[in-house]
């Protein structure tokens, strides 16, 4: 009797745990490149959450992938941590659906600093994450995948980013 609730609890888990790292994601932020540090962390100055309209229609071709509130932006992708050698540890909103070129991956990270720029000056050309699948109080960076068919693999690219802050 123990065995059969187990074995309904353990399918139950897999789809569960699936679907929250696809349902999630994170709210869009400019970050003004022409700030030293000291100010880099002060809203309003170093960086703004990306206004919640679209009025250029710049996302209409990414509907699959941002969502626009009256609040924000939000991206929609899932939570990933990257350890590197030097045990620096870098977290990221990986959007989803993948990209099958190169040209379309830069096109949506240049969408997004479009936003940024449209929203705050051309000093705010930065862009990053926050809250929900990134911790309110840490910036994740934004990461797309990029299938290349010809080498059967996938390939990572950062939209520019500020890492941590």
């Amino acid at each position: 009797m123990i065995n059969q609730k187990f074995f309904k609890i353990t399918a139950f888990l897999p789809i569960f745990f699936q679907f929250s790292l696809y349902a999630s994601g994170s709210y869009l932020f400019c970050i003004n490149d022409t700030v030293t540090n000291q100010y880099i962390m002060k809203e309003g100055v170093g960086w703004n959450w990306a206004k919640g309209d679209d009025k250029n229609n710049l996302f209409d071709d990414y509907k699959d992938i941002i969502e626009v509130y009256p609040n924000g932006v939000w991206l929609k992708g899932r939570f990933s941590l990257n350890i590197y050698q030097n045990f620096t540890p870098i977290i990221s909103l990986k959007i989803y659906p993948v990209f099958y070129n190169h040209y379309d991956a830069l096109n949506f990270c240049e969408t997004l600093k479009k936003k940024c720029q449209n929203d705050f000056g051309e000093h705010f050309s930065k862009v990053g994450v926050s809250s929900w699948a990134i911790p309110k109080l840490i910036w994740g960076k934004v990461t797309l995948n990029i299938y290349d068919s010809h080498e059967n693999n996938y390939e990572e690219l950062n939209c520019n980013i500020v890492i941590s802050r």
